[in-house]
C-alpha cells in the first residue's frame, strides 16, 4: 500500500517567504514612516493656523495691539521679572482658546505629557499680589504655564537686516530675555525698545507687534511703496527650530523644518537653512545658538 506524501514547505521555500516579506517591509515601512510625519505636520500648520486667529481676535479687542510676552508667574514679584519666547497665557486660555493641545506639535515628543491639561497648570507665586498694577493674576491661585516648548512667539517685529550677523541676533536674543541690564521684562514688555547693533554700532528700535506695525519700516518716505515690507512678511509666532552650530538643538521635525505664522494670518512650511537677512531669518544660520537658549 502507497503511503500518502506529507503537505508542506521546505525551509529554503520559507526563507525565501521570510526574505521578501523583509523586502517589502523595508520598501513600505519608510513610506509609511513619512506619511504620519507629514499627518504631523498638517496637524501642526493647523495648530499654527489657528493661534493666528486667536492672536489677531485678541487685538481686534484690544486696539489692535497683540498679546505680551510671557511671565513665569511661578516666580516671585518683579517690575523686573524676565520674560520667557511664549505669549502670556493668563491672557488667552482659556477665554480665547481652551483646547490646549493646539500650542503643541504632534511631532514634539519631548512634551507628551502636555496631553493632560492640568499639567499646563502651575501655582502663582504669592507675591504677585504685592503688585501695585492691575496684573492678570491677581487673585488666582493658578495659571496657564504656556512656555515655548513647541512655538515661539517674541511679540516684537524682527527686521530681517538687522538679524543677518550671529552677534546682531545675540543683542536680540539678550535684550528679549531680559539678559542685560537694559532689556525687555514685565514692567516693560509692552514698550518699544531702542537696541544697538554690535555689528554696525547703528541704533534701531524695536516694535512690539500692533496692526500697521510693518508701515514703521518704511525706509524711503519718496517711495513708500517700494521700500514698506508687507505684513505677510512678517514672522509672529514659528516652531521651535533651534541648532547649536548647524545640529540640532531643540526641534519639533527632521529634517530641521518648521511652520511660521505671519502677521497677516498665513502660514508657511520652511526648512533650514534659510538665508541670512532673509524674510526667514528665524531658520537661518545666523540664528544657531552657542549654547545659549535665546534665539530663535
Amino acid at each position: 500500500m502507497k503511503r500518502r506524501g506529507t503537505c508542506g514547505f521546505t525551509l529554503v521555500e520559507i526563507l525565501v517567504v521570510v526574505a521578501i516579506i523583509a523586502l517589502l517591509a523595508g520598501l513600505l515601512l519608510p513610506a509609511l514612516g513619512r506619511a504620519r510625519e507629514s499627518a504631523r505636520i498638517a496637524t501642526c500648520a493647523s495648530n499654527v493656523k489657528q493661534m493666528g486667529t486667536v492672536f489677531q481676535v485678541y487685538a481686534d479687542e484690544n486696539n489692535g495691539r497683540w498679546v505680551p510676552r510671557m511671565v513665569p508667574y511661578t516666580q516671585h514679584y518683579s517690575p523686573s521679572a524676565s520674560l520667557h519666547s511664549s505669549f502670556d497665557g493668563v491672557y488667552l486660555y482659556p477665554e480665547y482658546f481652551n483646547d490646549h493641545r493646539i500650542i503643541l506639535c504632534p511631532s514634539d515628543r519631548e512634551f507628551t505629557s502636555w496631553d493632560e491639561k492640568e499639567e499646563i497648570m502651575r501655582p502663582v507665586n504669592p507675591s504677585w499680589s504685592s503688585d501695585p498694577s492691575a496684573n492678570p493674576v491677581k487673585g488666582m491661585t493658578e495659571y496657564p504655564h504656556l512656555t515655548d516648548y513647541a512655538y515661539v512667539y517674541w511679540s516684537y517685529m524682527i527686521e530681517p537686516q538687522n538679524v543677518a550677523t550671529p552677534e546682531d541676533m545675540e543683542a536680540h536674543g539678550l535684550l528679549l530675555d531680559n539678559q542685560t541690564p537694559y532689556s525687555v521684562d514685565y514692567g516693560t514688555r509692552d514698550e518699544d525698545y531702542l537696541l544697538v547693533l554690535p555689528s554696525t554700532s547703528q541704533e534701531i528700535t524695536l516694535y512690539r507687534l500692533r496692526y500697521g506695525i510693518e508701515r514703521f519700516l518704511i525706509s524711503d518716505i519718496n517711495n513708500a511703496g517700494a521700500s514698506a515690507r508687507a505684513a505677510s512678511d512678517v514672522p509672529v509666532y514659528w516652531e521651535t527650530v533651534r541648532t547649536t552650530f548647524g545640529e540640532p538643538f531643540e526641534v519639533n521635525h527632521f529634517p530641521l523644518a518648521g511652520n511660521i505664522l505671519f502677521l497677516d494670518g498665513h502660514v508657511e512650511w520652511a526648512k533650514y537653512p534659510q538665508p541670512n537677512g532673509s524674510r526667514l531669518w528665524l531658520l537661518s544660520p545666523a540664528a544657531d545658538t552657542d549654547d545659549n537658549n535665546w534665539f530663535p
